[in-house]
C-alpha cells in the first residue's frame, strides 16, 4: 500500500511537471519529447501494476491532460504528427481500458486525424 502511494505520488509529480512545461511552452527536441512521454508512461505502468482498474482509472486522470496537451502542442504547433499520434493512440487505448467515455471520444477524434 505504501509503495503504491509513493508510485502514484511520483506519477502525479511527473505529470504536473509535464503540464507546467507544456503550458510555459518550454520545448525539447522531438526525441527528448518522446523520451519524456516514454518515461511518464513507464511510471504509469509501474504504478497501475499494483492495483486494479480503479487504481488505473485514478492514475489515468493524472496523466491524460498533460500527455494530451503535449501531443496537441506537438501536432498543432510543432508539426511532430507521428509522435503526437502515438501519444493519442496510447491515451485512447488507456481510456478504453478505464472506460472513460469523454476521453475515448476525444482521443478517437485525435487519432483519426492520422499521421
Amino acid at each position: 500500500r505504501e509503495l503504491r502511494a509513493r508510485l502514484l505520488d511520483a506519477l502525479e509529480i511527473a505529470a504536473t511537471a509535464l503540464a507546467s512545461r507544456v503550458e510555459a511552452r518550454r520545448d525539447h527536441e522531438p526525441l527528448d519529447e518522446w523520451q519524456t512521454f516514454v518515461n511518464l508512461r513507464a511510471e504509469y505502468v509501474e504504478a497501475v501494476s499494483l492495483g486494479g482498474v480503479e487504481l488505473r482509472r485514478l492514475a489515468f486522470q493524472d496523466v491524460h491532460g498533460p500527455v494530451c496537451s503535449l501531443a496537441v502542442w506537438l501536432w498543432n504547433v510543432r508539426g511532430e504528427k507521428a509522435i503526437a499520434n502515438a501519444m493519442f493512440q496510447w491515451l485512447l487505448d488507456e481510456a478504453i481500458v478505464v472506460d472513460d467515455a469523454e476521453a475515448i471520444r476525444l482521443q478517437e477524434k485525435n487519432v483519426n486525424c492520422g499521421v
